[in-house]
């Protein structure tokens, strides 16, 4: 969901909690929408982050630090100038609206106490982070909206500040009365999207919400509600305005239960949302909530940025391969029938005596088919022993051709099974680490052109130091019996378990057939369960192509019948004397597994 006016209003008590009294030691900006605020309140430092990122926009406490520029900008210098020093006296919200008020009493250049106020606004790409003074007059801000950027609402220093002007009734508010006078007002509006127009606080996914409880289709409008459904609305509209009243909010993150990706987070437990498809998870406190969710959205940004070029270059060349193989495949059938010109030119010659120069055809029996006649065509200006030979000829170039053939389709099938491997290990990158070294092996396989080739010789050096460290930095799981379990992130890291740090008595799986992860589990010379075999078999399938299928093969065997090929690229390994087990992921178990 968008950032809420009732996740703010709940995040608010947690604000006021640790804030008001504090002390602002610190203030940086890391970026140029972002704002952190070091608050020294009973005995311990909180961060409050802050910003009007128009896709991130959130205020919340982390515990995580950034990196700042070593000249901080200019609003970055006021906030410093009139804010450093001061204490938080007082946050709220207006209302349920995406508004937050900071209130703060710090010395002005004379010394006397003044009070601030900083202004936060989470509105999506109007979002901004505003300081005013008592008289509501702007210091600055991190956006200024000149005349020619709006004409309705300027954020410019010395001006006076104007709050946006919303005509929402405040759910607090909420009658029977009127709801339906709303209702029968916007007949032709989609309830759910009613209810965030009319109600402050809302948000498409809570109005949402809102109408599945009520039984009303999120596409159905005002117009077509019985008076039940409005009634059912009215009640559980009620419900959620005690809620409000009452503070009695829940942190709930939403993710997918397939693919573990975060979908959304919500002040209260989404029954929307209550099937097989997705895992509610409850966090600690809505700081956590905010900071989980858009940490996910971030990292999975930041990988999907970074692995765009890798993706498409991967893509392109699957696509040629598959193209190639089909093409390969079409030329093997052809170079199939050199035995045919075999078969022709040996019978021409066991005939010789029957065929003159100037014969266009021939009909003779084949005693290689139980002397069933076979129909040849010969070339008018060739002798009968010519004939003969260019059959054995055009047998010999086909059997060579046939040879060549499938050492290309070999090497096709090899190299398209890894490039789906290196595309599978960028889908199930959790980091953008994984994302370098899986660039690194491209390069290094020569499939990617090294543009730093012209660093300098102390680089080269460093480089040819590292070139062969790998990172054994493998997912962790323990299994529900104790057993330690690993997954590669990429096909070094593959190799690298499998072949170096796996012991030859470890059970190894991966998936049948399918562009997928080594994954180990650690014996130490005991017996594996049947549960862990399972569990790890899952983890295989979880960290596959497969990963989206039910019943996915899964084949397992230990560690000393897997082996390396001569020449082979990393990650392609050849195993012999497997099990074979079929698993269907679910993201909650590995989810429980998954040491973090």
């Amino acid at each position: 969901m968008a950032y809420s006016g009732f996740l703010l209003n709940a995040l608010v008590e947690e604000l006021k909690e640790k804030l008001i009294g504090g002390r602002i030691n610190k203030i940086y900006q890391p970026s140029s929408r972002e704002l952190t605020l070091t608050v020294r309140n009973n005995g311990a430092n909180h961060l409050l982050y802050i910003s009007a990122n128009s896709d991130y926009a959130q205020v919340n406490i982390l515990d995580s630090k950034f990196e700042n520029p070593v000249k901080p900008p200019n609003f970055c210098m006021l906030l410093r100038k009139l804010l450093q020093n001061g204490f938080i006296t007082n946050i709220e919200q207006l209302e349920f609206e995406r508004i937050l008020v900071i209130h703060i009493d710090s010395s002005d250049e004379l010394g006397y106490i003044t009070t601030k106020k900083l202004i936060i606004e989470i509105m999506g790409k109007h979002s901004n982070i505003i300081l005013i003074n008592n008289n509501d007059v702007i210091f600055d801000s991190i956006k200024r909206v000149s005349p020619f950027m709006s004409s309705i609402r300027q954020i410019m220093p010395n001006q006076a500040f104007n709050l946006i002007e919303y005509d929402k009734i405040n759910i607090l508010n909420m009658t029977k009365e009127n709801l339906f006078n709303g209702l029968n007002e916007f007949e032709n509006m989609k309830t759910s999207n009613f209810i965030f127009t009319y109600f402050q606080g809302f948000g498409p996914m809570l109005a949402k919400e809102m109408c599945f409880r009520s039984g009303i289709s999120f596409r159905k409008k005002n117009i077509n509600l019985t008076d039940e459904l409005k009634t059912n609305l009215f009640e559980n509209l009620s419900k959620f305005k005690e809620i409000a009243k009452e503070k009695k909010y829940e942190p709930y993150l939403i993710q997918n239960s397939t693919t573990g990706e975060t979908v959304d987070f919500s002040p209260i437990f989404l029954e929307s949302f209550s099937n097989e498809n997705f895992i509610q998870v409850k966090t600690n406190n809505f700081s956590a909530l905010v900071d989980k969710y858009y940490n996910s959205k971030l990292v999975n940004n930041s990988i999907k940025q970074k692995a765009n070029t890798l993706i498409s270059l991967l893509n392109k060349k699957i696509k040629l391969l598959e193209h190639k193989i089909s093409n390969l495949n079409n030329d093997l059938v052809y170079a199939d029938n050199a035995e045919e010109f075999k078969i022709k030119g040996e019978l021409i010659t066991a005939n010789i005596y029957k065929l003159k120069k100037g014969m266009n055809s021939v009909t003779l029996d084949n005693y290689y088919d139980n002397n069933s006649p076979i129909n040849i065509d010969l070339v008018i200006n060739m002798s009968p022993s010519r004939n003969a030979q260019k059959y054995f000829k055009k047998y010999n170039k086909l059997k060579t051709a046939q040879i060549e053939v499938k050492k290309q389709l070999t090497n096709s099938v090899e190299e398209l099974n890894y490039f789906e491997n290196v595309l599978n290990s960028i889908e199930i990158a959790e980091d953008n680490t994984t994302i370098d070294e899986i660039k690194l092996e491209l390069i290094e396989s020569g499939y990617i052109k090294n543009k730093q080739k012209n660093r300098n010789k102390k680089n080269r050096n460093t480089n040819k130091k590292n070139k062969n460290k790998i990172n054994d930095n493998f997912k962790k799981y323990i299994s529900s019996d104790g057993f330690s379990i690993f997954a590669g992130k990429n096909n070094k890291q593959n190799d690298y378990l499998t072949l170096k740090y796996a012991s030859k008595d470890d059970l190894w799986f991966h998936t049948k057939d399918l562009a997928g992860t080594h994954v180990i589990i650690k014996r130490n010379s005991n017996e594996v369960p049947e549960q862990t075999l399972l569990e790890a078999a899952m983890i295989a399938a979880y960290n596959s192509k497969g990963k989206m299928s039910s019943n996915v093969p899964v084949d397992y065997t230990f560690i000393k019948n897997v082996s390396k090929p001569s020449g082979a690229k990393p990650g392609m390994v050849i195993y012999v004397k497997n099990k074979t087990l079929y698993v269907t992921p679910l993201i909650k178990t590995i989810e429980k597994l998954t040491v973090k």
